[in-house]
C-alpha cells in the first residue's frame, strides 16, 4: 500500500481575473500527504493557502497539474465519490444559524443516507461520537446562532468527523479559538491520526503549535516555491525565518517564536536554570538586551532565592521580583 494518501503534481493555483485571464498564485508544485499524518500548511497572509486548499477539495479547478488521491486523478471522482474520501472545513460558517447542533453535524451523514437521506440507529451514533471528540455533545441541543465563533468552529469539525473519510482538510481550524482550545483542537487532530488512522491538512498562523504538533509541514510564501518537509528540519535550515521574513522580525530558532528586533547593544549572560531565571532572561531580551554565553558579558544574571541578582562592573544589585530588576537596570545604566 503506497504510503502517500492524497498527492499534488505540478499544481499550479490561482483564480479567473477575466474570461481570458487568470492570477497565478504559485509556481508548480509537488507534495504529498502520508498516511496517518498530522500535515501543516502555513505561509504568510495572501500566499494563497485557503486556495490551494479549495483546489484540493475539488472546489477549484487547477491552472495546470493535477491533485491525485490513492494514485487516481480526483477530476475522475464524482462529488459522491469524493465524499467519501474527503472532508473540508472551511471558515464559512452555517447559513442557516437556526438550525440545532445535532442537526448540522448529522449533515456530515449524507453521504450514507440514500435518495431519502433517513438517519439509521447507526448514524445517530456517529454522530454522538463526533460531538463527544468535539467536545460539544453538551451542546447538541443548541442554536447554532446562539453559539459563540468557537463553538460554531467545533461544530463544524464534528460534522467533519462524522463524514467519516480517510482525508480531512481544515482551513484555520483554529482561527476561533481561546489559546488552551487551540491546544485541545490540536490533541484530537493528532489522535485522531493516531488512533483511527487519519490523514489530517489544516492550515494556521499558529507557528508555535505547529512546530510542535506537525508531523510535516507545506512551507508557502510570495514568488517563492513551496518547500514541504517535517518542523524541526525547516527550523535548522532556516526556511522558516526565510518564508515568514518581514522587516523589523527575527524568528527565535530555539524557542520558534518571533520577535521584534530592539537592541539595546548590551549584552549579559546567565547562571543557573531555575523557572525565575529563565522568565527574567526573557523580560530583558523583550526589552532588547542579548542574551550571551560568553564571559564578556556586560552584565551577569543569577537567582538566588528569593532575590534576582545583577552583577555589572563587580557589583551586585539584588531585587526580589522581575518588575523591580526591569526598571532597576535604567538606574544600573545611568
Amino acid at each position: 500500500m503506497s504510503k502517500e494518501m492524497m498527492e499534488i503534481k505540478g499544481l499550479e493555483i490561482g483564480y479567473r481575473q477575466s474570461s481570458t485571464e487568470f492570477v497565478k498564485l504559485t509556481e508548480p508544485a509537488d507534495a504529498s500527504l502520508r498516511r496517518g499524518n498530522l500535515t501543516a500548511l502555513i505561509g504568510p497572509n495572501g500566499t494563497g493557502k485557503t486556495t490551494l486548499i479549495k483546489t484540493m477539495a475539488g472546489l477549484l479547478k487547477p491552472l495546470s497539474g493535477d491533485v491525485l488521491i490513492d494514485n487516481q486523478s480526483s477530476s475522475q471522482f464524482t462529488k459522491a465519490q469524493m465524499a467519501l474520501k474527503l472532508s473540508l472545513v472551511l471558515t464559512e460558517q452555517p447559513d442557516d444559524y437556526f438550525l440545532k447542533v445535532e442537526d448540522v453535524v448529522a449533515g456530515g451523514r449524507y453521504p450514507y443516507t440514500g435518495f431519502w437521506a433517513r438517519l439509521s440507529g447507526y448514524d445517530y451514533k456517529i454522530i454522538d461520537e463526533c460531538m463527544q471528540l468535539a467536545g460539544i455533545k453538551n451542546l447538541k441541543t443548541r442554536r447554532i446562532n446562539s453559539l459563540s465563533d468557537g463553538e460554531r468552529q467545533k461544530v463544524m469539525i464534528a460534522k467533519a468527523l462524522a463524514q467519516d473519510t480517510p482525508i480531512i482538510i481544515l482551513d484555520e481550524p483554529s482561527a476561533f479559538l481561546d489559546y488552551p482550545s487551540k491546544i485541545e483542537l490540536m490533541h484530537l487532530l493528532k489522535s485522531l491520526t493516531q488512533t483511527k488512522g487519519k490523514t489530517i491538512l489544516f492550515s494556521s498562523h499558529d507557528l508555535e503549535l505547529v512546530l510542535r504538533t506537525a508531523d510535516s509541514i507545506w512551507l508557502m510564501a510570495p514568488s517563492m516555491p513551496m518547500v514541504t518537509g517535517v518542523p524541526e528540519q525547516l527550523v535548522v535550515d532556516g526556511l522558516i525565518q526565510q518564508y515568514f521574513k518581514k522587516d523589523g522580525l527575527d524568528f527565535d530558532p530555539f524557542h520558534a517564536h518571533f520577535r521584534l528586533q530592539k537592541s539595546t547593544g548590551i549584552s549579559f549572560s546567565t547562571q543557573g536554570d531555575s523557572l525565575q531565571l529563565h522568565w527574567a532572561s526573557n523580560a530583558l531580551i523583550r526589552l532588547g538586551y542579548i542574551k550571551s554565553d560568553t564571559t564578556k558579558a556586560h552584565m551577569r544574571l543569577s537567582f538566588e532565592n528569593p532575590l534576582y541578582c545583577m552583577y555589572v562592573n563587580d557589583k551586585n544589585h539584588t531585587f526580589d521580583t522581575i518588575e523591580k530588576l526591569i526598571y532597576g537596570l535604567e538606574n544600573i545604566e545611568n
